[in-house]
């Protein structure tokens, strides 16, 4: 069964999405309104209402893997 949000919990979405990733989005929300959402929904939300976190989902350039040099 699909959620339905609140005008407060549309907010909530538009004012934190921004730098927080999946789970510590889910984790807020459950904090402020006891609602426990899936990260797929969250997902969801975001996609459907043209939301973005910020976040590039990809390495930068110049990062260096934890186990280079190693065999």
């Amino acid at each position: 069964m699909a959620h339905r949000y609140t005008p407060e919990q549309h907010a909530f979405f538009k004012e934190n999405t921004f730098g927080h990733s999946y789970r510590e989005l889910q984790e807020l929300f459950y904090e402020k309104f006891g609602v426990i959402l899936k990260l797929s929904q969250i997902n969801s939300y975001i996609g459907n209402h043209n939301l973005t976190t910020g976040r590039p989902g990809r390495f930068q350039v110049g990062h260096v893997p934890e186990n280079k040099g190693r065999e």
